[in-house]
């Protein structure tokens, strides 16, 4: 060192650091000027600041803060490239870490030779490195380099270890002038309410946040207690155990009800913690809330959808079943009677599949309000899934009151014309249990109202039907039937019989009809009207008339690879499959695919479901009439068909039911049907087939009358596709081409 550091130099330098250190808001702007002091009082080349960095677990790192130069020594711009010091990676972690434990340290030469070699280029002679010590912790070192050998002076020495004690204390006032502006961002940026007390709980500060949610400003809130906030709908003892709780473990949370500036109820989320001062007594009380209004809204339309059928609004099943329970409970108790209504609405997957689920959708809403109509405050009604509703009656007297409820339910719904602009007719059938007659609990109660449903459809349907005990025998039987049929559809188990259609004299082979027939492994050969209503309930109705129609097509290959030209093959069709999405392309790909005229293919379609069902199967029967294929109605004279309906059917042919034919002969009004049938017929220049012929005085008849063509056992009787071939052979029917004899 040039010159040796006066004391009364060096106190007046110090002093002046020590006022900006102290007085500057902004520490980082006079680190360079600082430093700058230091190494102009001490006479030294460079001065530099190195603040320790923690990354959270055992290691350290020095990062450079600032650093001077003297000009007389070194070019401006120079730099003693040294950045950082890591402790625990670097070649000079030894005596690094002797500096974090205290030490100022002397390096001469020869250590900074071997240890430091980035200062060998700038020749630098001697390195004093001075720790800033804040009690036992190290927060970082002063850096104090020469160009030439030096040995400090005790005065030196304290002039370096002052300066390091007011970098450590101003680096500690910035650290806490940044806790202190981070604290105020968070009071004043933070989106819930913050309010704090005084230890007499009276408000002396609130933040933005929680004027937001109260509407209370800090003016008319400084001075007052929290209890302008109170609602009155938490008692004294809430308040008490509140208090209890922050006197013991210094801090509450919990939900409560706070009123707004506007006088609004609101519900909060508040945190309170205590501050002690330094005798350990309260200070100040620091409440932290949270306004979960929206938070309760969502919640509560959750637990809504939860327990509530999103299309209707009505409950659901969920809701239902833990009243039903609560309700039957009740009733068991006090001996009343309840009364569950399982309905189920006639027609509406022919609605939805084809009018589309939006129609079907509004039709359930429809449903719902008129349902709805029919209730006193005490019954519940719930959707139990598709078009499934059950209505409980709470106190019924009698069955007979239930018996008039299910009426005015009935007579609600045929009242259903037009939805969305789409005109049908629907209905219902309705399962009635009483408990506790009918069942133990509310499941038993469910499961017996819904077979007797089932009744009510198998009995016509738009009605209802009171349970009975023997129903559950055959809800057994027709789930098994249902699963056997559904394996027997999968494994291709069903066959296909075909019954000859013929002219009026037997003579010409005109078509065939074909008959489903299902081999059961254990009950023999079942006709369809066994296994057809399960498979019309179940959603098996399509697969089955898709085995059906693909059989008939493989059979009218394999007769014409046979010479035996068979002119048409009539396959019966329940409706529901005819709109089931695919099936018209599936007949029509059908037919291309296995190069059949689709001239040789017939739907037959019941009058009754035809007369019922007509806007939604017309556009379907036009466009499978457009390509060639025959519609004829199936079952005529019992489904009450007016002329003017029949002139709007796109049909071909009338088949005249044979509960009619085997009246001929024995009752004169089956007579004067058949004969008005006929003539229907005639006028609208159809043709009329007539089945179930048994006797030669119904064949009589029938040719006097003008009939065109017949079916039944008189003839023959449905027979396998080899059989048949055989008996068109033995018959010597005359086919397509061939002259009379």
């Amino acid at each position: 060192m040039e010159t040796k550091v006066e004391r009364s130099e060096m106190l007046a330098v110090m002093a002046g650091i020590a006022a900006d250190c102290l007085s500057c808001d902004d520490f980082s702007q006079i680190i360079d000027p600082v430093l700058a002091s230091l190494g102009e009082v001490a006479g030294i080349s460079h001065t530099s600041l190195f603040v320790h960095e923690h990354d959270g677990h055992e290691n350290f790192r020095a990062l450079l803060r600032g650093e001077w130069f003297n000009g007389a020594h070194f070019q401006d711009g120079a730099t003693l490239g040294l950045t950082s010091f890591d402790y625990i990676h670097d070649e000079v972690s030894h005596w690094l870490t002797a500096l974090r434990d205290g030490e100022i340290l002397h390096l001469d030469k020869g250590q900074l030779d071997i240890e430091l070699l980035p200062l060998q280029p700038l020749g630098v002679q001697a390195l004093l490195l001075v720790p800033l010590m804040h009690g036992s912790h190290c927060k970082g070192f002063l850096a104090f380099a020469h160009r030439e050998p030096l040995d400090w002076s005790e005065i030196e020495l304290d002039l370096m270890k002052m300066a390091a004690e007011l970098f450590c204390s101003a680096l500690g006032n910035e650290q806490r002038m940044l806790d202190h502006q981070l604290a105020t961002a968070v009071f004043e940026k933070a989106s819930e309410g913050i309010m704090i007390t005084d230890d007499r709980g009276k408000i002396v500060s609130v933040n933005p946040a929680f004027t937001n949610i109260t509407g209370f400003g800090l003016r008319e809130c400084l001075g007052r207690t929290p209890a302008l906030l109170k609602s009155g709908r938490h008692d004294d003892e809430f308040y008490q155990r509140m208090w209890q709780q922050l006197q013991e473990t210094g801090a509450w949370q919990g939900e409560v009800w706070n009123r707004r500036k506007n006088g609004e109820l609101y519900p909060e989320w508040l945190s309170i913690s205590v501050l002690l001062d330094a005798q350990g007594n309260p200070h100040r009380y620091i409440g932290i809330l949270s306004d979960i209004t929206s938070l309760k809204r969502a919640h509560a339309q959750v637990e809504h959808l939860a327990m509530h059928d999103p299309l209707t609004g009505l409950p659901n099943r969920r809701m239902f079943m833990e009243n039903l329970e609560q309700l039957i409970a009740h009733a068991r108790r006090n001996g009343n009677l309840l009364g569950l209504m399982f309905i189920d609405l006639d027609g509406f997957k022919l609605v939805n599949d084809s009018l589309g689920h939006h129609v079907g959708d509004r039709l359930l809403q429809t449903v719902a309000q008129s349902l709805k109509s029919q209730l006193r405050t005490e019954d519940l009604l719930a959707r139990m899934g598709g078009d499934e509703f059950v209505l409980l009656i709470n106190g019924v007297d009698n069955p007979d009151h239930l018996a008039k409820i299910a009426n005015k339910v009935l007579h609600a719904l045929q009242h259903q014309d037009t939805v969305a602009g789409s005109r049908m007719e629907i209905g219902a059938s309705i399962g009635i249990a009483l408990f506790p007659e009918d069942a133990k609990d509310g499941d038993e109660l469910i499961r017996n109202a819904d077979m007797a449903m089932y009744r009510a459809k198998e009995n016509g349907k738009n009605q209802y039907h009171f349970y009975e005990s023997k129903l559950s025998e055959e809800v057994v039987r027709r789930y098994v039937l249902e699963r056997e049929l559904r394996s027997a559809l999968e494994e291709e188990q069903l066959e296909v019989y075909y019954q000859p259609q013929l002219n009026i004299d037997g003579s010409a082979l005109v078509g065939v009809e074909a008959l489903v027939r299902w081999p059961h492994p254990e009950k023999g050969l079942l006709p369809p009207s066994e296994f057809l209503p399960v498979a019309m309930s179940s959603g098996l109705a399509y697969p089955l008339f898709k085995t059906v129609f693909l059989q008939a097509c493989r059979f009218i290959k394999l007769m014409d690879s046979r010479d035996i030209f068979i002119p048409k093959v009539a396959v019966n069709i329940a409706g529901v499959e005819l709109i089931t999405n695919g099936c018209c392309d599936l007949i029509i790909e059908s037919l291309r695919s296995f190069e059949i005229d689709p001239q040789r293919i017939e739907f037959e379609v019941t009058e009754t479901l035809l007369m019922h069902s007509l806007d939604d199967l017309a556009e379907v029967l036009e466009r499978l009439r457009d390509v060639g294929i025959q519609i004829s109605i199936d079952d005529f004279g019992t489904g009450y068909s007016s002329l003017s309906r029949l002139r709007e059917l796109p049909i071909d042919m009338l088949k005249i039911d044979k509960s009619f034919v085997q009246g001929i002969a024995q009752e004169s009004s089956d007579e004067a049907i058949v004969r008005a049938i006929i003539s229907m017929a005639n006028s609208l220049q159809l043709k009329v087939i007539a089945e179930g012929i048994e006797t030669h005085g119904q064949l009589d008849f029938l040719r006097d009358e003008g009939c065109d063509l017949i079916q039944g056992f008189l003839y023959a009787e449905p027979m396998q596709g080899g059989r048949l071939a055989e008996h068109i052979e033995e018959a010597r029917y005359r086919l397509k081409g061939e002259e009379p004899e």
